[in-house]
């Protein structure tokens, strides 16, 4: 199946949200549950990952205390579109780029870190 040889491996399965409402929790709202297509492993539920943050460009060394306290301490928070960290803890153990809608949870892409687009 898949090989530790550090081949590039491709998915046929396309990235897509597939969030599935459940039942109403005890105060009466929907539960969502988001399900991560993993390069590695494929389709997987949201409780398998761990959510590590924005992606956001690292600064130079050299760069001001400023710049780097703002890297490490501030996020855009924004609504829609944004690119995300995701560590898969119940399977194959690596990190993914993930670009959601974090309005929707709509999912248009699914990326190892340093890896080919899923």
């Amino acid at each position: 199946m898949a090989t530790r040889s550090g081949a590039s491996r491709t998915r046929t399965t396309p990235p897509v949200l597939l969030s599935v409402e459940t039942p109403a929790d005890s105060r009466g709202g929907a539960l969502v549950m988001l399900v991560i297509v993993c390069p590695n492993c494929g389709p997987r539920n949201d409780n398998e990952f761990n959510f590590r943050g924005e992606v956001i460009p690292r600064p130079s060394v050299d760069t001001d205390p400023a710049t780097w306290r703002r890297y490490l301490y501030m996020r855009g928070n924004t609504s829609g579109w944004q690119r995300e960290r995701w560590f898969h803890v119940s399977g194959c153990r690596r990190f993914l780029n993930i670009e959601r809608n974090n309005v929707t949870n709509e999912i248009r892409m699914v990326a190892e870190v340093g890896g080919d687009t899923t």
